[in-house]
């Protein structure tokens, strides 16, 4: 039941909007952190918060293929994609043809990928997760899903988690993947609970 119902009286307003409003909280964009750039590829260390381009049911108003193409005046073609609130090492080529040669090392697993991972909670110290996952835009239903880690390390603060956990533990892991789904290691480590 709402808190709060309309009288027969009250007047609602009618806001108009022609154009899209930007985000309620705008994103402040220092430029890029280039890690390594030549004739061929730039590499640069990728703030969350970013989408990689534009997608349809994106909102957004600015990305990092956009923001770097203005940063350093030129196209640029994504070989991988790291998700918005990921950061990390982001290597783009700056041809599609330099992109494409590498883009193929990717998907052949000869580029070796590792994150490091903060997940709350303790986990345990060497784990296989192997769980199909969906993959709504594909239309292929559940695909398989496969993600190695090794704990690093543990913390535990001193602060209360609702009324359950009387600290906060968190575990740093270092994770691999064996596919490369959508959200795959935040999905693993959300179905061992481990958000």
């Amino acid at each position: 039941m709402p808190l709060f119902r309309p009288l027969k009286n009250d007047i609602s307003p009618n806001f108009h909007c022609k154009s899209r409003p930007l985000p309620l909280n705008p994103i402040i964009m220092e430029p890029f952190q280039i890690l390594f750039s030549d004739e061929h590829y730039v590499a640069i260390n990728k703030p969350p918060g970013l989408l990689m381009h534009r997608t349809r049911i994106s909102e957004d108003n600015v990305f990092v293929v956009q923001l770097l193409r203005d940063q350093i005046g030129q196209r640029v073609y994504p070989i991988h994609r790291l998700d918005r609130a990921t950061s990390g090492v982001l290597i783009l080529g700056k041809t599609a043809e330099a992109a494409g040669k590498l883009g193929e090392q990717v998907m052949d697993k000869a580029m070796e990928k590792k994150y490091l991972v903060i997940v709350r909670g303790w986990t345990a110290e060497a784990d296989t997760i192997d769980y199909a996952l969906d993959d709504p835009d594909s239309g292929k239903g559940r695909l398989q899903a496969i993600t190695h880690y090794v704990r690093l390390g543990t913390s535990e603060i001193d602060h209360a988690i609702g009324l359950r956990h009387k600290t906060a533990r968190f575990s740093l892991v270092l994770a691999e993947l064996e596919t490369g789904r959508r959200h795959q290691i935040r999905k693993h480590f959300a179905h061992l609970n481990y958000p």
